[in-house]
């Protein structure tokens, strides 16, 4: 293709581009309110959704009344997404509610008001009515996906599973990106620091695909589960995590934001016990000697495992005991970390070697692990077994000296023996293998084969880099034309961003 028919071709999708149709987001009022479905049964989950537009210093809203029917609140979820267009800077907020209706009426969800530059703005009443049974309900027309905000068509949150932790104890940090195009590109985010909790970075993360239904939208869902211990009590919040749309423009970076994040750590109760050391978790301990009988300066190694559920890395050892009449010193240490089912498992392994310099009968104490268990909520100490190690002079009845006995050897002579005979003849009997034809073609084979696989392999994996741009390249490219689309300004850089 000449460069006269890419020009053409670039300015016909420019021109295309700009006659899509934009949404503005000023003709709309700064604030709306619906549920996804206006007739429910009694147990039904359904969602009122509020969504607030406007300037970054806008106000935030609370949970209106609800009149007729109880109901039981189950979750709320706020994502916002940040804009700048043209030095102009935007924000869209929108808060989900979870509720259930407990019993049959007519529920009233009340309007919903914010003031903006002292005008005041408010939702309509929603009416949802709850059966007591089954029901034939009214089908409501479907939503015009391209005029919907680009909130809902792409939108981000953030959340923790646990906003309640004791110190030392582990939480998830569950970020979602949701896309509403039937396609979900690979995270482009900038996590926070972290500041005040202990983690792994991104080995400490596990990423998840899946779909979800919000709003009778099926949404493509990226969901990053990061683990956290927090280090400090009181009050920590988590800053935004940042999502950001590749190419949408020059004049202008489109990110979404989540909402910051509480977390309220609490201190470990009193009552710890003496030997506590500021284990968090669930945790079991072990000890094993590499061998019951020893002779006197023969080392014998205590090894002592802690494992269970928590934060394995930074754990605290054991105190090891000392036996009178023995020597200790220092051995290795190892730690095996993993995480199933996002939950930090695994083991720390110290070594103890020990030195007896007397024989007899000699006992290694019970080892004591003290942690405190967030489950239970309570303090607990596991401890080993004593390890009994019988000391005797001289080698060790392990020993393959002892085993045989001195009386069992005997010499049978004091000259070198030869193990095999001197040939008669240096003379070569025949050819070697390197001058045989069949040594030289198996080379040959072997060549062409590495050489062959190697060609294939390289075909396979550039067929497979290829392919895996393209889908990214229609990722962002449809993500832009949706924000161009849905959103008002700067279409042409859009066009240009997209070619």
């Amino acid at each position: 293709m000449t460069i006269r028919w890419r020009i053409a071709l670039a300015s016909g999708f420019v021109v295309s581009l700009a006659m899509i149709p934009v949404s503005g987001l000023a003709q709309e009022p700064p604030i709306t309110a619906e549920v996804d479905r206006k007739e429910v049964i009694v147990g039904e989950v359904f969602t009122l959704t509020v969504i607030i537009k406007g300037t970054p210093d806008m106000p935030t809203t609370a949970l209106p009344m609800l009149v007729g029917v109880d109901v039981n609140v189950l979750s709320q979820s706020t994502a916002s997404q940040l804009s700048i267009f043209s030095g102009q800077t935007s924000v869209l907020a929108v808060s989900h509610y979870r509720l259930e209706a407990l019993n049959p009426g007519t529920l009233t969800i009340d309007s919903i008001s914010i003031t903006v530059e002292g005008k005041k703005y408010e939702t309509s009443p929603i009416i949802v009515l709850v059966h007591s049974g089954a029901f034939t309900p009214q089908p409501d027309p479907q939503p015009d996906v391209g005029k919907r905000p680009v909130v809902e068509t792409f939108f981000v949150d953030a959340q923790v599973d646990n906003p309640t932790p004791y110190i030392g104890e582990q939480i998830n940090y569950i970020f979602r990106f949701h896309s509403s195009l039937g396609f979900v590109s690979s995270p482009r985010h900038d996590y926070p620091p972290f500041t005040g909790f202990w983690h792994q970075g991104d080995d400490g993360t596990d990423m998840r695909r899946y779909d979800v239904i919000l709003d009778n939208r099926r949404y493509g869902v990226i969901e990053l589960r990061t683990v956290l211990f927090p280090t400090v009590t009181g009050t920590l919040m988590i800053e935004p995590t940042v999502y950001n749309f590749h190419g949408v423009g020059f004049r202008s970076r489109r990110q979404l934001a989540t909402e910051p994040v509480r977390v309220d750590v609490l201190p470990l109760p009193a009552g710890a016990p003496a030997d506590f050391e500021g284990a968090v978790g669930q945790f079991d301990i072990s000890a094993s000697v590499d061998v019951v009988s020893a002779a006197v300066n023969d080392p014998v190694t205590l090894t002592v495992i802690v494992h269970g559920a928590g934060n394995i890395e930074t754990l605290p050892n054991p105190m090891l005991p000392g036996v009178a009449g023995w020597r200790s010193f220092a051995g290795s240490s190892s730690i095996d970390i993993q995480t199933l089912g996002g939950k930090v498992i695994g083991s720390r392994s110290i070594d103890r070697i020990y030195v007896p310099n007397a024989e007899g009968e000699f006992v290694i104490p019970a080892i004591s692990y003290s942690y405190f268990d967030n489950y239970s909520e309570s303090y607990e100490t596991v401890s080993t077994v004593p390890i009994t190690v019988f000391v005797g002079s001289g080698r060790s009845e392990d020993s393959p000296e002892s085993q045989m006995g001195g009386d069992q050897l005997e010499r049978f002579g004091t000259d070198i023996r030869h193990i095999m005979l001197a040939p008669d003849s240096l003379e070569r009997s025949k050819g070697l293998v390197v001058e045989s034809p069949m040594y030289w073609s198996a080379w040959l084979l072997t060549l062409l084969v590495v050489l062959v696989g190697g060609a294939w392999k390289i075909f396979i994996t550039t067929r497979r880099r290829r392919a895996a741009t393209s889908v990214m390249a229609r990722t962002r490219a449809l993500e832009t034309l949706e924000i161009a689309r849905q959103q008002e300004g700067e279409p042409y850089d859009a066009a240009v961003s997209v070619l």
